[in-house]
């Protein structure tokens, strides 16, 4: 066994109470630093949570630690999304550790640094698995009061799905706790991503702080930046304390509206007005997220921007596949399809013209033969085809003198010998020429 060691000389290498071989730093801050270590026998991999010796002058960071331990040992037992916590001791110069579950993958803040903007739909799921962890660790009387994205760490599970775990229980707060360290008027967490009465210092700060602190997440992820912006603490505060979050969906217009109520009700100012426990605050994101998938929020919208021939051929589907391209702000909206409109004026235009060219040519001539055969031949009805047509400004000329003789007969041709006195002949309406339907044959052109 190895004689104990003290922070000051940890590194690549150095074995810890004699089980633990330190292999290399994942992280740290201004408490301490987490190293990635094996196990001498049993030959797994476990994180290793070390303070800082020079904070260890101070009482309340040991014994912040040492409740940290103690919470997460306990948690973890209560869901796979809480970090569990395998062993806790002292090193030789009295600085404490704890040795946890060995996580790969990166943490969410890293994510959000690569990928700017998560789907709103992997965002439901992420926030899903967050809310378990806090429900459990509500159900305890646990408020853990500094949700943020680099303690929301993103492994994978057996099927190679995004498991969230989540980790730092430091400033957590046990609220039957009679021993709890933390002072009223001391502010502790993140301003960005803290309750309003959290940065007033106010004492009762209870399990709605951290679904606050889960609606700003969520609004960073969806959005990309801070739903208050960068500053100091004092600036951050004022903020957080007196302004509104600008609504998401004017910063991402690919956002739903329901978005925009969600987030206003997660970060709202008093918290008898946000969600009260952490499965509702989740089933609410579950339920805008399906709404986006179905699209069914936006089918008037979307309705209004085609072409009425274009509607009913569009199912849920189309929608559904069309839906994030309508709203990109970057991109025009396709242009209605005139499809339909063109072939409707040309069937239109085609009709129209074999119309005119029927009605407007010149009657055929006709052989000549005695006008008393005619006159006794012809039905009373019938009347010359030229005659039958007004003139118009539009007319065409009059046949030319190449025409034979009885293409325009003479008006004192004999009329019919039974006509009715005081009655003038009507003449017919010429027959109708054999012309295809052309409209309702559009569909055919």
């Amino acid at each position: 066994m190895s004689s104990p060691t003290p922070t000051s000389t940890l590194a690549p290498g150095t074995v810890l109470e004699g089980r633990y071989r330190l292999t290399e730093v994942l992280g740290g801050g201004g408490m301490g630093q987490v190293w990635a270590a094996q196990h001498l026998t049993l030959g797994h991999h476990v994180a290793i949570k070390v303070l800082h010796g020079s904070i260890m002058s101070s009482a309340e960071p040991r014994a912040r630690f040492e409740r940290e331990a103690r919470l997460m040992a306990q948690l973890g037992e209560a869901s796979r999304h809480i970090t569990r916590v395998i062993e806790h001791g002292v090193l030789s110069d009295g600085v404490p550790y704890l040795v946890m579950e060995y996580l790969k993958g990166e943490d969410l803040a890293s994510r959000l640094k690569r990928e700017k903007v998560l789907p709103l739909a992997k965002l439901a799921d992420l926030v899903g698995q967050l809310s378990k962890a806090l429900a459990a660790a509500h159900a305890q009387g646990v408020v853990h009061r500094d949700i943020k994205p680099a303690n929301v760490f993103l492994t994978t599970d057996e099927e190679g799905n995004d498991l969230v775990k989540l980790l730092d229980f430091g400033v957590a707060k046990a609220v039957s706790d009679g021993n709890e360290q933390t002072m009223a008027g001391q502010v502790i967490g993140t301003p960005n991503y803290m309750a309003p009465e959290q940065l007033t210092g106010e004492a009762a700060v209870d399990h709605r702080a951290d679904l606050f602190a889960v609606g700003s997440v969520t609004y960073r992820c969806a959005v990309g930046k801070s739903a208050f912006g960068k500053g100091s603490i004092s600036e951050m505060a004022m903020r957080v304390v007196s302004m509104q979050p600008t609504p998401p969906s004017t910063v991402n217009p690919a956002l739903p509206l329901a978005f925009d109520d969600f987030i206003a009700k997660c970060m709202a100012k008093s918290p008898s007005e946000r969600f009260q426990s952490a499965r509702e605050l989740a089933d609410a994101l579950t339920s805008v997220a399906a709404d986006l998938g179905s699209a069914a929020f936006q089918v008037p919208a979307l309705f209004s921007s085609l072409d009425p021939g274009e509607v009913s051929s569009l199912g849920t589907g189309s929608l559904t596949n069309g839906l994030a391209q309508s709203h990109r702000p970057a991109e025009a909206p396709p242009a209605p399809s005139n499809r339909g409109l063109i072939l409707g004026l040309a069937a239109i235009l085609v009709a129209g013209g074999v119309a005119a060219y029927v009605l407007t040519r010149p009657p055929p001539p006709r052989p000549a033969t005695p006008a008393v055969l005619e006159s006794a031949a012809a039905p009373a009805s019938v009347a010359p085809v030229a005659s039958s047509v007004a003139p118009t400004a539009s007319a065409p000329p009059a046949p030319s003198a190449s025409a034979p003789a009885s293409a325009s007969a003479p008006a004192s041709a004999e009329p019919p010998a039974a006509r009715p006195t005081g009655h003038v002949a009507k003449p017919a309406a010429p027959p109708k020429p054999n012309v295809t339907d052309t409209w309702n044959k559009r569909d055919e052109l």
